[in-house]
């Protein structure tokens, strides 16, 4: 009986920490300009594909997908601020989606497990003269 106590407990911690892992994320910087850091909540988010009617500069990409555990498009949107908000970006352009992260085996098939995904542009708005 104890020995089932600690299994279960091993599981449930080992559970718990893959639900508080985040998104896995790259960044590729595209600017050889480096920016003052700036507040993830002053980063405004424009989804893709509206018309932007004010000049920018691209400062970098970033991809997030869903990490180990589950996080909402919201949580993931967080992370990708947050990290725009490391290169200065004052703003992102984000697109969201579905993509196939990997497969697992189900009575002899391999069954596909797809996973939320925000790609991002990081801008900089250009200053007026």
């Amino acid at each position: 009986m104890n020995i089932l106590i600690k299994t279960l407990s091993f599981a449930l911690a080992l559970n718990l920490a893959a639900c508080a892992m985040g998104p896995t994320v790259s960044i590729a910087r595209i600017s050889k300009e480096k920016y003052q850091p700036s507040s993830a909540n002053e980063v405004a988010l424009i989804t893709s594909g509206k018309i932007i009617n004010k000049p920018y500069t691209e400062i970098g990409f970033i991809n997030a997908e869903e990490g180990p555990g589950t996080q909402s498009y919201e949580q993931i949107i967080s992370v990708v601020q947050s990290k725009a908000a490391e290169m200065g970006a004052d703003a992102v352009i984000i697109s969201t989606g579905s993509q196939i992260q990997g497969a697992l085996p189900v009575g002899g098939m391999l069954m596909a497990v797809s996973g939320k995904h925000v790609k991002a542009i990081a801008i900089k708005w250009e200053k007026q003269p």
